[in-house]
């Protein structure tokens, strides 16, 4: 770098480093090439890309790729591009190999329901995305718990970490993969049997890339994706962009009886709520009476047909037979 390049490829946090080690200038830059901006954006790259185009030549020429155009790529080509002209290619399809179903399921259950999909599958390449590097973490934990032989990938690890993750997982040393978007794109290995979307991507397109890791080269593949309710608007929007209802798959036995958790407030509780103990001063209940009418409404109170009975008329009715309650809905004088 110190002798001089006419180009010059590089990762931003890289190209961060090198800058401020005083290695490399940009005055005499005169082109900007940002590849994967997307991609970028999502590993947390922006503020570093921010920080090198500050010092670059002003009179340049941007170019700037991107698979998606999600609101941040938008602002930072407001941010470094002037009247730009934008070139959009159609979006593949899925490729026709790729066999795709979709379980509707609670987050609660992912995790049961991916080990039990992954059961007899020893031996087979398979590939689990999340959008999130915290649910690729705790799904990673938790089949490794269950003696899977699993791996995770994420910008969390460093570069010479993911390379070994990918090679053991080339090699086939490792059964599952679990990773970010940030594998959706640009990781070629053939062999891929089973993708499965732990969740739903943000970006409908990112579906099409994700599931576009198997079935390669004319071969069959499998596509699973686990929908939540949360996620089932987004759901509607990857059927949309690929013009496709996909196949709907029952729960296993055994998972089709467990309710949503937000379903938790059911019938059953509100009883409980609506109990609570004797207080000193409440009237005591008595059993009703031979011909009584339940429930009885409380003294002075408003009958459904009019104002209240009078306590005069009360006392005159005590010892009256009970009358039924009529067709209008009012009912007899009220005892205490």
């Amino acid at each position: 770098l110190t002798g001089g390049a006419d180009i010059l490829i590089a990762t931003p946090g890289r190209l961060l480093k090198h800058k401020n080690l005083r290695y490399v200038y940009f005055k005499s830059q005169r082109f900007l090439v940002l590849d994967e901006a997307d991609r970028m954006l999502d590993m947390g790259f922006m503020p570093a890309i921010n920080s090198i185009i500050g010092t670059l030549n002003p009179n340049r020429q941007n170019l700037l790729f991107s698979a998606t155009m999600p609101p941040g790529v938008m602002k930072l080509t407001k941010n470094i591009l002037d009247n730009p002209e934008m070139i959009k290619i159609a979006l593949s399809k899925p490729a026709e190999g790729v066999s795709q179903s979709v379980y509707m399921v609670n987050d609660h259950q992912k995790i049961d329901l991916i080990a039990r999909l992954l059961s007899g599958q020893e031996g087979k390449r398979i590939l689990i995305f999340g959008s999130t590097k915290t649910s690729v973490s705790t799904l990673y934990h938790k089949l490794r718990s269950r003696k899977m032989n699993v791996a995770q990938i994420s910008s969390d690890l460093e570069q010479d970490q993911r390379n070994q993750v990918m090679l053991d997982y080339r090699n086939r040393n490792i059964d599952i993969l679990i990773a970010t978007d940030v594998l959706s794109r640009g990781i070629d290995i053939d062999g891929i049997d089973l993708v499965i979307n732990f969740d739903v991507p943000r970006d409908p397109e990112d579906y099409v890339h994700r599931i576009g890791r198997t079935a390669r080269a004319g071969e069959k593949g499998l596509a699973v994706t686990l929908v939540s309710p949360k996620d089932q608007p987004r759901f509607v929007k990857i059927e949309k962009l690929i013009d496709k209802k996909i196949e709907r798959m029952p729960l296993p036995d055994g998972m089709r009886e467990t309710q949503p958790s937000s379903n938790n407030n059911s019938r059953d509780q509100r009883p409980k709520q609506q109990q609570r103990s004797p207080r000193n001063g409440d009237p005591q209940p008595r059993p009703p009476r031979t011909g009584e009418q339940q429930p009885r409404l409380p003294r002075n109170a408003t009958t459904e047909g009019g104002a209240a009975k009078p306590e005069g008329e009360q006392n005159q009715n005590r010892n009256r037979r009970r009358k039924p309650r009529n067709k209008s809905g009012e009912s007899g004088a009220v005892k205490s």
